[in-house]
């Protein structure tokens, strides 16, 4: 088993003059609810889940402005079901 999860990594203090981009530490937030088995994707070269991915901003909270992402990813569930596209909401932390 190749276990896999997918992951936002976000920084809050971002800054140009930083050799990393960032004036502060690197949060990371899990996307995928539970590890899946990289294995079971079809493979193209390697194992492969797909180009469809993506990130977008959203208004979770109804107050009008972009407080939370919502992720799209693909994983594995099966040889049966190598590569289904999945989305989740991922919120900035408290």
């Amino acid at each position: 088993m190749l276990e896999t999860d997918t992951f936002l990594v976000h920084c809050d203090q971002p800054s140009p003059a930083e050799g990393d981009l960032c004036a502060g530490e690197w949060e990371e937030t899990r996307v995928t609810p539970q590890s899946f088995d990289m294995r079971q994707a079809p493979v193209a070269v390697g194992y492969f889940l797909g180009d469809y991915i993506g990130l977008t901003g959203t208004d979770a909270n109804d107050g009008g402005a972009s407080d939370a992402f919502v992720a799209f990813f693909a994983q594995t569930n099966s040889t049966a079901d190598p590569a289904t596209i999945y989305s989740g909401l991922v919120s900035p932390p408290p």
